[in-house]
């Protein structure tokens, strides 16, 4: 088990010190942003929750059981954890060990998603703003033995409150370009929140040389692959691809599921519809937020598509058989876009073509779909890479790259037949992440110490 880092007393901490004066000199500025966004904004939801309210919860299990607090800051990394939550209760059952689960999210799409992926955990709640007396208020209630961090989840007020108390282990972790452009630009910050680090799991060597770069001690780090890799939803069975294909209104129509679009991609996605129409292909076309639906539907229109929100419910039986049925459905829910893949005959994964960094190619990968994409895969760039080597993908280099991708895919059943092959055959040689990150967890996961109810 790695040691507990050893930190110095809270008021002797000068970088902790600093940071709770420019907490105090900025007030101004953070508390008219908070108050937009938990009184008037979508952040209203579970407003107790981020002041680092809501209910205490109930004794944690005695020796040597865990209670573990998990968190994610939104719907991608709370699927990331599930595979780890999973395996966590495995192996800490192997070890005779009971566990509780905590889960809390930062977004409202995050929250939905963890309600739904963990209706048997202890709780599910929002995370409380990162003030060190919502992180105190959040501790009395939820009091871990141990608490989980997803990909990059560092912020100063939970680290310092929790780390030296209680283990602090971050899983599944990596620095994009992004994060690492910012975090050499604050790098005393950094190593400080590092320090607080009890062990880390990167998903690649890449991401283990930039959190040594930062400070992180290289014997705190341990490459356990990327968890994502675990998460591959189940094939679709017949019965259920017959199911979703009524529902949707599409009939044998060959469809194109474009996944987790931003602004400018939706545009591309119908350039490539309205050029492929005379095969008879539909779209489902999936924002990445939802709210944007109607900005999307609106667009749809203006172009002549027929089109339907899948929040309205099933296409009608009279109104899919006809003239009428949808060209476009519009995927405006949460959680459904992994089994909606499974009845693609060709995915493109979106934030590739506009906003940059791309989104997660193995869902579709999983269920044999072969997979488009733009040139901005920046933060999947290690599965993008194993994508592509492996023949499950294609990358565009710009936006006229897409529909000669699209119709070669398409076109060709030879490529077709490949690539669809491909994607699990990745996705197996890959596995196995979340194992090794449960037992990094419960190998720093003190045998029945709990948080107790009293925080600094």
């Amino acid at each position: 088990m790695p040691s507990p880092p050893t930190l110095p007393p809270t008021c002797r901490d000068p970088l902790w010190l600093a940071y709770r004066a420019a907490l105090l000199l900025l007030s101004p500025v953070w508390i008219t942003y908070a108050f937009w966004r938990l009184f008037l904004g979508r952040s209203r939801q579970g407003r107790p929750e981020r002041f680092g309210g809501g209910r205490h919860l109930p004794a944690p299990p005695p020796p040597p059981g865990v209670r573990a607090w998990f968190h994610g800051v939104s719907v991608g990394e709370v699927e990331a954890l599930a595979p780890v939550i999973a395996a966590f209760r495995g192996e800490a059952g192997k070890a005779g060990r009971t566990t509780q689960v905590v889960v809390s999210t930062t977004t409202v799409t995050g929250r939905a998603r963890a309600e739904a992926l963990y209706p048997d955990a202890l709780e599910r709640r929002f995370a409380p703003l990162d003030l060190p007396w919502t992180i105190g208020r959040a501790l009395r209630r939820i009091r871990p033995s141990i608490l989980v961090l997803g990909e990059s989840e560092l912020w100063p007020s939970l680290l310092q409150q929790t780390g030296g108390r209680a283990p602090v282990v971050l899983v599944n972790g990596r620095l994009s370009d992004r994060t690492m452009l910012r975090a050499r630009r604050i790098r005393p910050l950094y190593r400080w929140m590092l320090r607080r680090l009890t062990a880390v799991g990167v998903q690649t060597p890449a991401d283990r040389d930039r959190f040594v770069e930062l400070g992180l001690d290289a014997d705190r780090i341990t490459v356990t692959g990327n968890t994502k890799f675990d998460r591959a939803p189940p094939r679709l069975s017949d019965e259920d691809r017959r199911r979703l294909r009524a529902e949707l209104g599409l009939g044998t129509a060959p469809l194109l599921v474009a996944g987790s679009t931003f602004p400018g991609e939706d545009e591309l996605m119908l350039d490539a519809l309205a050029a492929l129409r005379s095969t008879g292909l539909r779209l489902v076309l999936a924002p990445r937020h939802p709210e944007r639906a109607a900005a999307v539907e609106a667009l749809a229109r203006s172009r002549g598509f027929r089109v339907w929100r899948r929040s309205q419910g099933a296409v009608p039986d009279a109104v899919a058989v006809s003239d009428e049925g949808p060209e476009v459905v519009i995927l405006d829910t949460v959680g459904e876009l992994a089994a909606i893949y499974g009845l693609a005959a060709v995915a493109v994964v979106g934030r590739s073509f506009r906003m940059g960094g791309g989104q997660n190619p193995l869902e579709p990968m999983a269920h044999g779909i072969p997979v488009v994409y733009g040139p901005r895969m920046e933060n999947f760039r290690e599965i993008a890479r194993l994508a592509e080597e492996g023949g499950a993908a294609l990358r565009c280099p710009d936006d006229a790259s897409l529909l000669p991708a699209l119709h070669r895919v398409l076109q060709e059943p030879e490529l077709h037949a490949l690539m669809a092959a491909a994607g699990p055959r990745v996705l197996d040689a890959h596995r196995g992440a979340s194992a090794r990150s449960a037992r990094l967890i419960l190998a720093c996961a003190p045998v029945g110490r709990i948080l107790p109810t009293s925080s600094r």
